[in-house]
């Protein structure tokens, strides 16, 4: 499913959701780190993320996901 409308530096914990395997507790920590650390600048700022690995990663990137 492309999500390609949701921006990861400003969707809320239901569009993060919407993201195939994100669900809300990822999304949580998405919003959380983001506020503590500002926006997302690239891909592997997600690296921090709690319970955001690499493979995550490449599959919110492949959902059509945007920085911007």
């Amino acid at each position: 499913m492309a999500v390609s409308h949701v921006n990861m530096n400003k969707a809320d914990i239901d569009e993060l959701s919407q993201i195939p395997g994100i669900g809300k507790q990822r999304a949580h920590f998405i919003i959380k780190y983001r506020s503590e650390h500002g926006p997302y600048k690239n891909w592997e700022d997600f690296d921090n993320v709690p319970g955001i690995s690499k493979g995550m990663i490449q599959q919110i990137k492949r959902s059509g996901a945007t920085l911007k």
